[in-house]
């Protein structure tokens, strides 16, 4: 079953792209106030209490701020480098649709499983490498012989120093 992503895609999408190739640090300063892209224009969920005004990407994680993701994916990175960055985390489901700014804020055309969604943060805790998940690893038959030997695809997403940061965050 898919399911929008919301917030979730925030890290996934803006934030571990703009700290793994663009040079951005949990310092780098966004603009936190209405921002507009095309003819859409964000806003934060806190935005009837104003907007925080300059704000760091860890302020845009720890508070999951909306214009700081959007602003990070689009000023930092784009659409088409966090659709590349959920594709190398594991998630399958994005669509030709997706390339946009909405994509920072889990606004998707189809949705994501909890189960590819888990396998991308697992990727984030586990040192930056992604582990295909699997149901079992190995089966073994009554005399201890082995039938199956499942051992799971694994590729590095993000540098181990980018993993760190974003779980201090």
């Amino acid at each position: 079953v898919l399911r929008q992503p919301g917030s979730t895609f925030k890290v996934l999408t803006a934030f571990a792209p703009a700290l793994d190739t663009r040079g951005a640090t949990l310092s780098t300063v966004y603009y936190d106030a209405p921002f507009t892209v095309g003819t859409k224009t964000f806003r934060n969920w806190y935005s009837s209490k104003g907007y925080m005004g300059y704000s760091t990407i860890r302020d845009g994680i720890v508070y999951s701020m909306n214009i700081v993701a959007v602003r990070c994916m689009m000023e930092t990175g784009s659409p088409e480098l966090g659709i590349e960055y959920a594709r190398k985390f594991g998630i399958t489901s994005l669509t030709e649709t997706d390339y946009n700014a909405a994509t920072a804020l889990g606004g998707l055309t189809l949705g994501v499983s909890n189960l590819e969604l888990t396998a991308a943060y697992a990727s984030i805790a586990n040192g930056g490498v992604y582990t295909k998940p699997v149901f079992f690893t190995r089966i073994l038959d009554h005399n201890g012989k082995i039938l199956i030997d499942n051992e799971p695809e694994t590729h590095r997403v993000l540098k181990d120093s980018t993993a760190f940061v974003l779980t201090d965050a």
